[in-house]
């Protein structure tokens, strides 16, 4: 609990990864494209993702990484639903016309026996195949929700892989369902226990400080005390319309972690600076322009033109 008022409580995350934070605990990201699923997930949780172009920075071998060890479990559905959920070789085909909550019981055989030990997590990862593609398709496990947006979508996001990590308390041996409506299919499922590996203490070195006072419209601007040449990493999603400054000095903006926005940092005390250039706003300023430009012509002709009428008409 982190504040409590008139009836209203606000609650930490206190494991929760900063908005943004300095490290040189890094894997290369061809070397985290080798990890199969979890591997690919949990390594997240040690390391992060570089893309890095230069020789002078190696980075993590996949050798050098120490991964748990996850076991394939197997899913059974409970209850027969006919031709609404049906199963297929890999999965299932799924035609609703409202959502639809069922529950899968995890085999015992893959519970395993260490039972009163650390909390089991279900890794469950499938493919979605919408067969209407003009509509959304939503699939929750025990509340998590994967969505697969409608093609036509302003912002269609081409989620087409699902991928959940579900923490199993008291050794429960069932995960809930809801299939959202629609007409689609769930291929290739692919489902793992384990337990995470602590948190790593050297991943999060240095916390960026957001200055509020300084954060405003387009920017973001902040203080930040590096303890390790290496690299600056946010939870922004990537995107080529960022600049980046550190200490009034751009930097390249780089991904980081596959689909986030990040950059190099040396060790030191740095003000960072994020700035966002919205594609199309100066193009759209110059047509703004040339439109007030055309209007007040316009409106200067008709006052001549009203002008001569009524000379004439005099």
């Amino acid at each position: 609990l982190y504040k409590k008022e008139k009836g209203t409580r606000i609650y930490q995350n206190e494991e929760a990864a900063p908005v943004a934070y300095a490290t040189n605990q890094v894997m290369k990201e061809d070397e985290y494209k080798k990890l199969s699923f979890p591997y690919n997930q949990t390594a997240f949780l040690e390391y992060a993702v570089v893309n890095d172009d230069t020789e002078k920075y190696a980075g993590k071998s996949l050798e050098q990484t120490e991964l748990q060890s996850y076991e394939p479990v197997l899913l059974q559905l409970t209850g027969e639903y006919g031709t609404k959920v049906r199963k297929e070789d890999e999965g299932y085909k799924v035609h609703l016309k409202k959502i639809r909550k069922t529950e899968f019981v995890i085999q015992k055989d893959s519970m395993g026996s260490e039972k009163g030990k650390k909390e089991k997590i279900l890794f469950l990862r499938f493919k979605v195949k919408n067969n209407h593609p003009d509509k959304d398709v939503a699939i929750w496990v025990n509340g998590i929700r994967n969505k697969l947006t409608a093609r036509d979508h302003v912002y269609y996001n081409g989620n087409k892989i699902f991928t959940y990590a579900i923490p199993l308390k008291d050794d429960s041996n069932t995960i809930s369902v809801s299939f959202g409506k629609g007409r689609y299919e769930i291929q290739n499922v692919r489902a793992y226990m384990g337990t995470l590996p602590e948190k790593s203490k050297n991943l999060y070195q240095s916390e960026w400080n957001v200055d509020r006072k300084q954060t405003k419209g387009n920017q973001i601007r902040g203080t930040i005390n590096v303890k390790n040449d290496g690299w600056f990493v946010t939870s922004i999603p990537y995107d080529p319309h960022f600049e980046m400054y550190v200490d009034g000095k751009e930097k390249k903006v780089q991904k980081v972690n596959t689909a986030f926005t990040g950059c190099r940092i040396e060790k030191g005390n740095h003000e960072v600076q994020m700035i966002y250039h919205a594609p199309g706003v100066t193009a759209g300023k110059i047509l703004s322009i040339i439109g007030l430009a055309g209007m007040a012509v316009l409106l200067t002709g008709e006052k001549r033109k009203w002008k001569i009428c009524r000379i004439y008409h005099e």
